[in-house]
């Protein structure tokens, strides 16, 4: 099974590697990243002291690599699974003796590993520029704990649904035009208005900002939407949940449709 898992894994890593979409949006993430925690996007003088706080640069740097990634590794995902429908990769993937659980964890795993490859660049360029700027050096921990509690989590969830959603809707437009309407609605509405669950199911990793970094960074708690670490924990909760039942869907889903080839092919035959 093991090795299997690894030849898919493999596999789908390096069309992902090749794939110019993917390093577009590899660039793309890391200097918005970068950007944000720095005086360029924060020119006020009473934003000095917040440089000081590897905390809040921490929180900074993944809530912008979030916002954008939450979007954009959708896209990228699902542009791989519907590649494949279209050239009719599964099915020479199915004619192996691959079962559909192996076939599903080896597709997401792949997922992960790349999406997880784009933070790279924000967590040895953050510390260098802070050693640019002020001439200290920056404490790794936060950075650490920014990508486990910010940054995996929506990735966990995105490509749970950017894999699931593609493979029940087989079309772009249809899963894209969705996608985007979700997005909007975590990443800005709960960030502009008031709403009794706001941050209680959210994946673009704004909550988590505010709960996790921005009450630790130098006593910055009047930020304007900061909401409780137990909210944040139990938003944090419902991704990794809701993420399982959907892999868990879409490994039922493949089953059903290998029986289903399965039967019509010995149908096919006994006709013969």
């Amino acid at each position: 099974m093991l090795s299997r898992v690894k030849g898919i894994v493999w596999y789908e890593l390096k069309m992902r590697l090749r794939s110019r979409l993917y390093w577009i949006i590899f660039i793309l993430a890391s200097g918005f990243s970068l950007f944000v925690p720095t005086p360029l996007n924060y020119p006020g003088p009473e934003d000095a002291l917040r440089f000081y706080s590897d905390w809040w640069l921490a929180g900074q740097t993944f809530s912008a690599l979030n916002l954008l990634m939450t979007l954009l590794a959708a896209f990228l995902v699902a542009d791989r699974i519907l590649r494949d429908s279209n050239l009719r990769i599964e099915e020479i993937i199915h004619s192996r003796p691959v079962s559909s659980m192996e076939y599903v964890i080896a597709k997401y795993m792949a997922s992960m590993i790349s999406l997880s490859l784009i933070s790279i660049p924000a967590i040895i360029g953050v510390p260098i520029i802070k050693r640019l700027l002020l001439g200290v050096e920056m404490n790794l921990l936060p950075l650490l704990i920014a990508f486990l509690v910010m940054y995996i989590p929506s990735m966990v969830f995105v490509a749970s649904l950017s894999l699931t959603g593609t493979t029940f809707a087989r079309s772009a437009p249809a899963f894209y035009g969705v996608f985007g309407i979700i997005w909007y609605f975590d990443s800005v509405y709960f960030r502009v208005a008031e709403s009794t669950f706001r941050g209680v199911f959210n994946f673009s990793g704004t909550s988590s900002f505010q709960a996790f970094f921005s009450a630790t960074a130098l006593g910055f708690t009047n930020d304007m939407y900061l909401i409780s670490a137990g909210i944040a924990g139990l938003n944090l909760f419902l991704l990794i949940m809701v993420s399982g039942m959907m892999i868990t869907a879409l490994i039922y889903h493949e089953k059903m449709r290998r029986s289903a080839t399965d039967y019509r092919i010995h149908i096919k035959k006994s006709r013969q």
